[in-house]
């Protein structure tokens, strides 16, 4: 297999595992918000939470699409 391949096989492979990651924290705050009632606080900690992992997983795919056009 060529790098290149190999290196998109990664990538897709990093793209699907953050996805899947994403959606189990999803699951898992949905979850836990169904089991009990959140504060306000609480409930606004856990968005903001996802908003980090959604900006972190954009820049970890934003460097990734950089780093192939250098190749």
């Amino acid at each position: 297999m060529s790098n290149f391949a190999e290196e998109n096989s990664q990538s897709g492979s990093q793209d699907s595992l953050e996805k899947s990651l994403g959606q189990s924290l999803e699951d898992e705050a949905n979850t836990a918000a169904k089991d009990k009632p959140k504060s306000a606080y609480e409930t606004c900690v856990l968005s903001e939470a996802a908003k980090v992992h959604a900006l972190i997983a954009k820049a970890q795919q934003e460097a990734r699409e950089r780093a192939l056009k250098e190749e």
